[in-house]
């Protein structure tokens, strides 16, 4: 019995992949020059919780990669190699030197999850397995929590969790359903000494900042299953995208300083 369907189609109106990626670049615009370009603001302002739904939308679209990729180490390779690219003025940016153990860009994230999905993708694809296939899945999301633990990825949980269950839910019955329970359970449980203070009607809450991804599921929510335009340049503009983006940084940084 398999755990997924063979196809992923979605007849409804709605966004593309291109559509759902530039909301998901924008707040990762917006979350970059905020945390490196206003590094003395010590309280957690509403700009420090974009990384959360931008890095969801990521994962989502990650999981379609995937599934639709026939290619699979090309895309690997490419995901390496960006991710190469951006580290040198990340190290620069982040800690002003050119090499650094301390930390790797969020490129590395994502490959880190590329991985992990490929591995119980094997798996499905192999056995046709529904213990199996889950077997694996809590086996890689494990083993994924613990390399970006080592490595010191940037949102590496929250990351690995949310793409394994994206994987999951393109392919269940409910699946809008499943993705609201299943991340907003994740966001309620995941590293809860970081909370963001709320009042609501005179009563003080504590929220996960996990919890400022889930309005990214109304994007996903209206995703049609289709790729949108895919020209060789919009493909490499998405590659490209980050380490642009930490250049530019880095220099207006530098510039500031």
């Amino acid at each position: 019995m398999s755990l997924y369907d063979n196809s992923i189609t979605n007849d409804r109106p709605g966004l593309s992949q291109l559509a759902l990626r530039i909301p998901g670049a924008l707040l990762t615009v917006l979350y970059t020059v905020h945390h490196y370009l206003a590094p003395n603001d010590l309280t957690r302002s509403w700009m420090e919780l974009l990384c959360w739904p931008a890095m969801l939308i990521f994962s989502f679209l990650l999981a379609e990669g995937v599934l639709r990729t026939q290619d699979k180490w090309t895309y690997y390779i490419r995901l390496l190699l960006f991710a190469l690219a951006a580290e040198l003025p990340y190290d620069l940016m982040r800690f002003g030197y050119y090499v650094s153990t301390e930390g790797q860009n969020v490129l590395f994230t994502i490959l880190l999850c590329y991985l992990v999905l490929y591995v119980i993708d094997y798996v499905r694809l192999g056995t046709d397995n529904m213990a199996a296939t889950i077997a694996m899945e809590l086996i890689c999301g494990a083993a994924g929590i613990k390399i970006a633990e080592l490595l010191d990825l940037e949102m590496g949980r929250f990351a690995v969790i949310s793409c394994i269950l994206c994987y999951i839910s393109v392919r269940v019955t409910y699946s809008g359903a499943f993705r609201l329970m299943a991340i907003g359970l994740m966001c309620m449980t995941f590293q809860q000494d970081q909370v963001l203070p709320l009042t609501i009607a005179g009563r003080a809450f504590e929220v996960p900042v996990q919890a400022a991804a889930l309005p990214a599921l109304l994007l996903i929510h209206f995703y049609r299953g289709e790729r949108g335009p895919n020209t060789l340049w919009v493909r490499y503009a998405s590659y490209l995208f980050y380490p642009l983006l930490i250049i530019i940084t880095l220099l207006i940084k530098r510039a500031g300083a």
